[in-house]
């Protein structure tokens, strides 16, 4: 493909080819896009997303989040407050663990206190950690007092230790 930009029509004949690359080629292409375009790309891909499989919603809110970045956390914060699947909820918190944006500390904590997800809860324990989020040492500490939860690799009260101990370091630096 070439290096001319693309109007949103054609980014959205991209996305539905699914050729192999389209979600990278889309994101690259998408940079030239007016606010306007954006926003109707990704209006149509939220529309699409609706009845397809978990991995799929995941990928697409991927998407998203590398066409627009503040688009990209809301997105998140709604897939963690209302999205039925561990993955997309467990997939939100990478996304906003790499945009890097705090603005979504709400929805974290609201997931690390009410998430029924083990995996979602310590994904949100991370983000927070990585967002350097000193604020939400309470939320953390309540995680490692109160929470039993485990995945095949760790469990909550392991996660929140470590992440209790590198947020106290910041706080005392």
């Amino acid at each position: 493909m070439d290096d001319k930009i693309l109007s949103t029509e054609e980014l959205i004949s991209i996305y539905l080819s699914e050729n192999y690359g389209y979600h990278s080629y889309i994101s690259t292409k998408s940079q030239y896009l007016s606010n306007f375009d954006r926003e109707r790309l990704i209006e149509f891909i939220l529309k699409d997303s609706v009845n397809k499989d978990d991995e799929t919603r995941a990928d697409l809110l991927d998407l998203i989040g590398f066409i627009d970045k503040k688009s990209g956390v809301h997105q998140c914060i709604v897939a963690l407050q209302n999205d039925r699947s561990e993955l997309v909820k467990r997939r939100a918190c990478w996304i906003l663990q790499n945009i890097g944006n705090d603005s979504a500390v709400d929805a974290l904590h609201n997931a690390i206190l009410h998430d029924k997800s083990p995996g979602v809860r310590i994904d949100a324990i991370d983000t927070l950690s990585d967002l350097k989020s000193v604020e939400s040492l309470w939320v953390i500490e309540t995680a490692f007092k109160n929470d039993s939860g485990y995945t095949e690799d760790t469990t909550v009260k392991e996660v929140a230790e470590i992440a209790i101990n590198y947020l106290n370091g910041l706080k005392s630096s």
